[in-house]
């Protein structure tokens, strides 16, 4: 079994980052809600280790919600001027999957090195067992999907 058996992508992705909240996620949990308030889906988050009481934590939302995106991070800068909050648009996102990710070993090493040699940037990454997704600047988008397919054999 091949470990990485489809490659999927989305364009036109907006990335948000969140840094220095309150580790107590209180704050994120009330962020996580104006967002669903909204009906805007959450995609790829990612927190970032805490060694003090602050933590820092990104994710994505479609490119087409980043006019009420920013309009909630506005908002969210009033009453929080502590919390430090920026959105960035024009990036897409490219998923590679496969059940034999589960037993095979290197595999996020392979596509890692894939982008690198390729000198496309990573902007934020996500995993499971059976996926990963990667956030890169849309400019880079097909030259990502040729190294991946080409490393995997798709």
């Amino acid at each position: 079994m091949k470990p990485v058996s489809s490659l999927t992508t989305a364009e036109d992705i907006t990335l948000v980052n969140l840094r220095d909240i309150p580790n107590d996620l209180v704050f994120f949990s009330e962020v996580l809600g104006v967002f669903a308030a909204q009906k805007i889906n959450i995609d790829m988050i990612s927190q970032s280790t805490s060694f003090s009481d602050k933590f820092g934590v990104s994710f994505t939302v479609p490119g087409d919600e980043l006019e009420e995106t920013l309009t909630i991070i506005a908002a969210l800068r009033e009453k929080h001027p502590n919390v430090k909050l920026s959105a960035n648009g024009g990036n897409a996102k490219i998923t590679i999957a496969g059940e034999g990710m589960r037993t095979t070993f290197g595999v996020a090493y392979t596509a890692v090195k894939a982008m690198s040699d390729h000198g496309i940037p990573i902007q934020l990454i996500t995993t499971s067992e059976t996926e990963i997704s990667f956030l890169i600047s849309a400019a880079y988008l097909y030259v990502a999907q040729d190294a991946l397919k080409a490393c995997f054999d798709l």
